[in-house]
């Protein structure tokens, strides 16, 4: 990232995050710097026993419909 600039939260960007849990900041990364982070995340998502095995996570098992499709971009 070559900017240092802190740009805080609006209003509406903290209510997001209330009700969803996370924040989408567009373009953050570029194309190749996502495809590992994309390609670990499909992996992770087709290994059920991963998933919902650890107590940590198993959230992951019963997410909101479209959430990992929203994370990966393939929405």
């Amino acid at each position: 990232m070559t900017s240092t600039e802190y740009t805080p939260l609006t209003e509406r960007d903290k209510v997001l995050f209330d009700l969803k849990g996370f924040l989408l900041f567009p373009a953050v990364l570029s194309e190749t710097e996502m495809a590992p982070l994309r390609a670990q995340c499909l992996a992770l998502r087709q290994d059920k026993e991963w998933r919902c095995s650890s107590p940590t996570i198993t959230s992951t098992c019963h997410h909101k419909p479209g959430f990992t499709e929203q994370m990966l971009g393939t929405n």
